[in-house]
């Protein structure tokens, strides 16, 4: 399958579904397992996280005094140091409007919102 940049959203929510679940535990980790508290935790950091892939933007002096914007994008890679292609957002996605509230749904109840991928590393992996 040839991935376009049609394909960058969906990337890039379940992306922050990654994100989401290392946050949800790291709070478990320190106790907080409350619902609401949780919730409201994941959607201040995915709103933030999310406006700043938008809006933001990096400047220091050591660099030229330019201003750098972050970017999300994506490489498909089979094996390690042989990228085969990167994918990236042809235009402006406005994730800040779009992206915190949809995962945070998908995240505290995967039961109704299973999104059959996996994620992970050379280590291990975990379905979503």
């Amino acid at each position: 399958m040839n991935i376009t940049s049609e394909h960058h959203f969906d990337l890039t929510f379940r992306f922050a579904v990654v994100q989401a679940h290392n946050l949800i535990r790291a709070l478990t980790e320190v106790g907080i397992t409350d619902e609401k508290k949780v919730r409201s935790v994941l959607e201040s950091f995915l709103f933030s996280m999310a406006e700043d892939f938008d809006e933001s933007f990096i400047r220091d002096p050591a660099l030229g005094n330019k201003k750098y914007y972050p970017m999300i994008c994506f490489r498909d890679q089979e094996e390690i140091g042989k990228t085969e292609q990167i994918v990236f957002a042809d235009g402006q996605d406005a994730f800040h409007e779009t992206l915190p509230f949809g995962v945070v749904d998908t995240v505290l109840d995967p039961e109704d919102n299973k999104l059959g991928f996996t994620y992970g590393n050379e280590a291990s992996e975990v379905d979503l």
